[in-house]
């Protein structure tokens, strides 16, 4: 609207010359602008633009799972910035690298992985709340599949098959996408 607001307002159709506001135009363009639209329009600041608030960037290293050795990789934020996930090296588990939750409260905690396999496991993407994480773990058989994971579920299979990463998902939670195997062509989900 803040740009519709600008064209209506100098379109050549909204001034009969410039600088001077035409509304017998309005009942010409029904389709495009009521007086209800109009009026509104012309309530808004001016271009309707409210100027940007300055933040003060920082930043804040998340640390391992534990250990010297190895790193970490953030690849998911919550929508209020609180809930960090991604895959750091566990010394825990021969410093393979481990699927994370990172919140300023709690700090860098395993997701685990699916079931006793300490493999490989990465988060990848996370719900706007930070309560639904997914990405790909191996499971006992060393199969990659993706996963779903909560507090009170735990790391789950979503039961898409073999070979398949969970990428991302939705702000609400509901949707989950990333790719696997058809036979053998790599497919998105």
């Amino acid at each position: 609207w803040p740009n519709l607001k600008y064209n209506f307002r100098n379109s050549k159709y909204f001034r009969s010359i410039p600088g001077v506001l035409n509304k017998e135009n309005i009942d010409y363009f029904e389709e495009e602008m009521t007086q209800e639209i109009y009026d509104y329009l012309q309530s808004l600041p001016a271009y309707g633009i409210v100027p940007p608030v300055i933040v003060q960037a920082s930043l804040k290293w998340l640390g391992t799972l534990g250990g010297s050795e190895g790193g970490s990789i953030a690849w998911g934020i919550s929508d209020n910035g609180r809930v960090v996930v991604g895959s750091a090296t566990d010394s825990a588990y021969d410093y393979n690298e481990m699927a994370f939750r990172w919140t300023p409260e709690t700090g860098m905690q395993s997701l685990g992985n699916l079931g006793n396999n300490p493999n490989w496991s990465e988060a990848k993407g996370v719900s706007g709340d930070g309560n639904i994480i997914v990405g790909y773990a191996y499971d006992d058989n060393d199969i990659q599949k993706s996963f779903r994971w909560t507090e009170a579920t735990g790391m789950q299979d979503i039961g898409v098959g073999d070979g398949s990463e969970a990428m991302g998902i939705s702000g609400d939670g509901s949707t989950i996408v990333g790719d696997g195997y058809i036979g053998t062509n790599i497919q998105a989900y």
